[in-house]
């Protein structure tokens, strides 16, 4: 047996393992992915089905639960019997120090002290954070490990663009003007990083070469994305034409404190005394993930967690929209509930939100709302979210189809004078009511799209609509495929679509519709226009459980009018922000396809821009689960063999889910 000393894991970038102060070398591209994902989540179990998904992607063997295990083995008998720890149907790491748990603790420290004005410290802290970060962590490029190292890789993007922040707030413009123009260089598509080079510029006395970087900025999202700047930067930019005071750096305030509403949501955790007692280090290890939980959610939402304030297994952290905090409780809520718990009880956590003036002082909330909030925690059971009245008017008008306000009448709150009436934010389940709009109900289809009805009676083409007709069973059972409809101008393309969209959608059909315009070029132009007529129809039900939604706000902004609390796109690199937005377009009709088939109609493919035709491939391998049947027409007279369509179509039919119907 190997006698347990400490180890130094270093999962930021290539593995690195230390014990006792010597590198160990970790034999095996398998082993190596599940320690690196054990140090990544290092304080948490990290369990076996998500382990077999990172190694083995979606097709694992069946003797994938055996082969697991054995790759476990291998790595207590070369790092001690102690390290990889079981627990319950997953594992973590004992006796380890992990550089990811000192990045985030780092970035953490780094955000509460800029948040409490303090930007000297909160650049310290950055730096920190991004002296450990070595690279993008040694996983497999399956989904799940693709996702991991793209939570990272995100994460790291956001940690430089708030030291940059911080930097900005202590008045060293000029100094960090470089290393803003490579950022922008680096990820192109992130305005944020625009926005910071811009206000560098302007603070450095360069106001022209501001307006040139927005500029630039303009130019590389009509390319890459065929969007403009989004509001912020269109804000900035109106600023340093007036030349805003507002963009100086701001003085240090005189006043000690301020006074500002806000809204608090605190938790705890129901029967948290008992499970110390029972098992105090599984209690240790799930209060790690509780927290992670948590911080997470809070971040996500806009919120800050202010870390004095907790005490033991409680949490306060305070938003500026309650509509973004009563978004957090709910989503904080259904977090716990799912998480795979390795205690004899699942956990389950108290909530409470109240909104109210507190001061602020010393980065820190002080006076009675705060206290109003905390004893307003103290009537929630385990898994309930209760609200003042305050919060509950504030909130009522941004719930979504499936969350609703109970009212549990006045209640006295210790040592306050002033008694409360009390909500409860409860999510609805299945039993508690027929929603016409949830998953399981009927999906109430778009209309027919107008420009597929033809002048008059459809007569002809029977044998290209029996081959349509062919291909709609493979769809139906269950393969997304494409028919490619080819002619020259004028033969018919557009009208034999659209008398097999008229006849698919009497048999129930959802039938989607969009088109390349020639002189237009805009990237995704008819997925776009599809999925806007689609989305409405999905409603908030359906769309809620879609992970990686906000990647279609570019193409689909009405989203925002549907989910108010939608997160806006995380910004990454443009081969990543590409990725997520082709895995949200699938993910969005299949959402569609798991109610009733659907036929997408592309119509004018000759004219699609590359972007276009990258997400076509796309859905067609990776949509090959869905109910989808992809349409598409185009001018063979059009194409020679240096146009992108026509490598495209090789590539299709050697995949063998695309086939040409040729009209003559």
């Amino acid at each position: 047996m190997t006698t347990l000393q400490a180890v130094e894991l270093g999962v930021l970038g290539p593995l690195q393992v230390r014990q006792g102060g010597a590198l160990v070398t970790i034999p095996g591209a398998k082993p190596r992915a599940i320690l690196t994902m054990l140090g990544l989540h290092a304080g948490s179990v990290v369990s076996a089905d998500t382990l077999v998904e990172l190694l083995w992607s979606e097709d694992p063997p069946r003797t994938a639960a055996k082969a697991l295990q054995t790759h476990i083995s291998a790595l207590r008998r070369t790092l001690g019997d102690g390290f990889v720890m079981t627990q319950g149907t997953g594992w973590s790491v004992a006796g380890a120090t992990s550089d990811a748990q000192r990045y985030k603790s780092a970035a953490r420290r780094g955000r509460d002290a800029a948040a409490a004005g303090d930007t000297s410290q909160a650049v310290a802290s950055f730096e920190e954070a991004l002296a450990l970060w070595r690279g993008i962590p040694e996983l497999p490029d399956s989904r799940r490990g693709t996702s991991e190292k793209t939570r990272w890789i995100e994460g790291h993007a956001a940690v430089v663009e708030d030291r940059a922040d911080a930097l900005l707030a202590t008045g060293r413009a000029a100094e960090i003007i470089g290393e803003l123009e490579s950022a922008v260089v680096d990820a192109p598509l992130r305005e944020r990083r625009w926005a910071q080079l811009m206000l560098a510029l302007y603070r450095a006395g360069r106001q022209g070469d501001a307006l040139s970087a927005y500029q630039r900025a303009r130019t590389v999202l009509a390319e890459e994305l065929g969007v403009d700047p989004g509001p912020d930067l269109r804000r900035l930019e109106a600023a340093v034409i007036a030349q805003d005071s507002a963009l100086e750096v701001p003085a240090a305030q005189s006043v000690s404190s301020v006074v500002r509403a806000v809204t608090f949501l605190l938790t705890d955790i129901e029967g948290s005394t008992a499970a110390w007692e029972a098992d105090a280090a599984a209690m240790a290890i799930a209060l790690a993930r509780h927290d992670e939980l948590v911080e997470q959610v809070v971040t996500s939402r806009g919120g800050r967690l202010i870390k004095t304030r907790g005490e033991g297994d409680a949490t306060f952290s305070v938003f500026d929209r309650p509509s973004a905090a009563a978004a957090a409780a709910v989503e904080m809520q259904e977090a716990i509930a799912c998480e795979p718990w390795i205690l004899k009880d699942p956990m389950r956590i108290r909530v409470a939100l109240h909104t109210g003036e507190a001061e602020f002082r010393d980065g820190d909330y002080f006076g009675r709302s705060v206290n109003r909030a905390a004893r307003l925690r103290s009537l929630a059971e385990g898994g309930q979210i209760v609200c003042s009245g305050a919060t509950a008017e504030l909130v009522i008008d941004s719930l979504t189809d499936d969350v609703v306000l109970v009212d549990l009448g006045t209640r006295q709150l210790k040592n306050l004078a002033r008694p409360e009436h009390v909500f409860e934010l409860r999510l609805l389940t299945a039993d508690d009511r027929h929603d016409p709009a949830a998953p399981d109900a009927p999906l109430e289809r778009p209309g027919l799209p107008a420009v597929l009805a033809g002048p008059g009676p459809f007569v002809g083409r029977g044998s290209e609509l029996e081959y349509l007709r062919s291909a709609w069973q493979t769809t139906l059972a269950g393969a997304t495929n494409a028919v490619l409809i080819a002619g020259e101008p004028g033969v018919g393309k557009t009208r034999l679509a659209g008398e097999w969209s008229r006849q698919s959608y009497d048999q129930g059909a959802v039938v989607l519709y969009g088109r390349c315009d020639e002189d237009l070029g805009a990237p995704y132009q008819p997925f776009a226009e599809a999925i806007r007529a689609l989305a409405p129809c999905l409603g908030a039900s359906r769309l809620r459980g879609l992970r990686g939604l906000e990647a279609l706000l570019p193409l689909v902004p009405g989203l925002v009018d549907l989910l108010p609390d939608l997160a806006s796109p995380t910004r990454a690199d443009p081969d990543t922000e590409r990725y997520a937005l082709f895995d949200a377009v699938v993910a969005i009709l299949g959402v569609a396809a798991a109610s009733a088939p659907v036929v997408l109609i592309l119509d004018d493919l000759h004219w699609a821009t590359k972007p276009t035709l990258l997400l076509l491939r796309h859905l067609l391998r990776f949509g090959d689960q869905a109910k989808v049947q992809v349409v598409a027409t185009y001018r063979s007279t059009d194409l020679d063999r240096s146009h992108p369509l026509a490598a495209m179509l090789a590539d299709l039919h050697r995949d063998g889910t695309a086939h040409r119907l040729n009209l003559s």
